[in-house]
């Protein structure tokens, strides 16, 4: 049985003032309205839709984005507002209210970017909350020199070994990605094996130690199974109450995980940018068109950004501009920066002449009909040149062809021997 009938839509929608609140209070059955077409039926009590592009002029967008302190809100909370105006004013709409978090390209630099790295404590919230300025570190190569006073963790990929030593001779002995975080939430998780020792009578001390650095995942779980052997050896009754070898920290990311993060977002980008665990998951695991299906695609809302064509046959997959405007654009930035493309092919192939050589080879004979086809279409098209390029090079090297015939007389006396025996019909 269907769920979203239209009527059940219906219901919900009576609860909204206008499609904006509708789409962010109840998304999914904004997104089945309108992909059966009936939500123009069912938003017909609502006032007039704001969010049109024609609506927004530009005192309009300058009164919509004063409610707003920072660029990140105002492209969260107005994303459609944000969608029509970042193709005209934008950047002049910034300038004017002067967001704090919007830098300019040339902003970013070593000492900028090092003042900006101070405010976090490890790199991962370093990136997380300044990407910019972390990227911009990254290709320049200064996130060592800036992010020294930074804290090292570890990931999914890299783990250290730590271990509790209690004043009675018992131990317990761990694998974590934050040292610190880890150490913090066994005295306070009352499920932890340390916690309950520690309340389990009064006057217990304890002794943490980082036993390793980070180092992989596969090579840190047998490490913790060896020091779990030595402390037994040396007379420590251990605590862990589950084999070694897990890693730990590890979030499951199942199918109907992704699908429900996926359900809080209008589109694949915003989906990517608040929860990139889950989309990266869905994305290796080929889940995002069915847990995605629910999003609206740039393209269905006004059609291509440059021309307005809405034929969705004409776009790439998850694009807002179609294929002709996309055609044209390139061939745009060719023209325009055509010495600095073909310098750079240039200085590419010289610096890579073996690959560049071996790639070609593979190609030719991967495509070795083509190439034929190619061949004999040119030198029927371009004949008349050929005749004469070929009656050029024999005048130029006549010497070299004459002694050739001098040299080999007696090749060419047989082959003329038989031209004569076999006729006009060789001929």
């Amino acid at each position: 049985m269907v769920y979203w009938t239209k009527e059940k839509c219906q219901e919900i929608a009576l609860k909204y003032k206008n499609k904006q609140d509708f789409r962010n209070g109840d998304n999914y059955p904004y997104t089945k309205s309108q992909k059966k077409g009936w939500l123009d039926d069912i938003c017909s009590h609502m006032v007039e839709d704001v969010y049109d592009r024609g609506y927004w002029s530009y005192e309009r967008c300058v009164e919509e984005i004063k409610k707003y302190n920072n660029i990140s809100d105002f492209r969260k909370k107005s994303r459609c507002v944000y969608t029509c105006i970042k193709n005209n004013w934008l950047g002049k709409l910034y300038d004017i209210v002067g967001f704090e978090g919007n830098k300019k390209r040339d902003y970013w630099t070593k000492e900028n970017c090092q003042e900006e790295s101070l405010k976090y404590n490890t790199r991962t919230d370093f990136r997380i909350n300044s990407y910019s300025a972390y990227k911009k570190s990254l290709d320049n190569n200064w996130l060592d020199d800036i992010c020294s006073h930074m804290k090292v963790v570890g990931n999914l990929y890299k783990r250290c070994i730590y271990v509790f030593e209690f004043s009675d001779k018992n131990a317990y002995i761990g694998l974590t990605y934050d040292y610190n975080d880890r150490i913090g939430k066994h005295i306070i998780d009352e499920k932890s094996s340390v916690y309950k020792h520690l309340n389990s009578m009064s006057g217990l001390t304890y002794e943490t130690k980082k036993l390793t650095d980070y180092v992989d995942v596969e090579k840190a779980k047998k490490l913790e199974g060896k020091y779990v052997k030595m402390y037994e050896k040396d007379g420590w009754f251990i605590l862990n109450r589950i084999k070694t070898g897990g890693v730990g920290g590890k979030i499951n990311l199942t199918k109907e995980k992704c699908h429900e993060d996926a359900l809080n977002y209008n589109t694949r980008t915003d989906f990517r940018i608040n929860k990139q665990s889950s989309y990266n998951r869905a994305r290796k695991k080929k889940w995002l068109d069915e847990i995605c299906s629910h999003m609206k695609s740039n393209k269905s809302s006004g059609g291509c950004l440059i021309c307005g064509d809405k034929n969705e046959d004409n776009f790439y997959k998850d694009k807002n501009v179609c294929k002709k405007c996309i055609s044209v654009q390139k061939k745009k930035y060719y023209n325009k920066n055509k010495e600095t493309i073909l310098e750079r092919n240039r200085n590419y192939k010289e610096n890579n002449k073996e690959k560049v050589r071996k790639k070609e080879k593979e190609y030719r004979e991967n495509h070795i009909e083509y190439y034929l086809e190619y061949s004999r279409k040119y030198r029927l098209e371009n004949r008349e040149y050929f005749i004469e390029y070929s009656k050029k090079y024999r005048e130029k090297y006549k010497t070299y062809f004459k002694n050739y015939h001098v040299i080999n007389s007696d090749k060419f006396q047989i082959l003329d021997d038989l031209i004569k025996e076999l006729g006009q019909e060789f001929l």
